[in-house]
């Protein structure tokens, strides 16, 4: 009789559908609560970001006035080629123009003083 009983009661449970396992969340997966959903943020394309990213943009490490040279500093893999004309600007003003002639050596590079003044912690930036 207790058998037939402990069978009665949980009989029921033996005939119920048993709910699937959860797939893993993927991408393309629906997300069955939208207030949790996450929105992907759009790359943006704004040319003047382009622009500063890949300008050089260093400062002035070590002046020679008696030579007309400077030593510049950049970070490192942006030191500008030869040749290239660097704009000096001490705090917002423009206050001279240098011209890369190396040797280069990692982040420094050393470049002649073309036109006006150069002082140490100066900017230099691309045309």
């Amino acid at each position: 009789m207790a058998l037939a009983l402990l069978v009665g009661m949980t009989g029921c449970s033996w005939f119920r559908k048993k709910p699937a396992p959860a797939a893993p969340y993927s991408a393309t997966s629906v997300n069955p609560n939208p207030q949790t959903a996450v929105t992907p943020v759009p790359a943006t394309t704004n040319q003047s970001q382009l622009l500063l990213a890949t300008a050089s943009v260093g400062r002035v490490a070590k002046v020679n006035l008696a030579a007309k040279f400077v030593v510049l500093q950049f970070p490192l893999g942006q030191v500008p080629p030869a040749d290239t004309r660097m704009v000096v600007y001490h705090g917002d003003a423009k206050t001279g123009e240098v011209k890369i002639t190396g040797p280069t050596q990692e982040e420094l590079t050393v470049a002649d003083i073309v036109l006006g003044t150069v002082q140490e912690n100066d900017q230099v930036r691309g045309n």
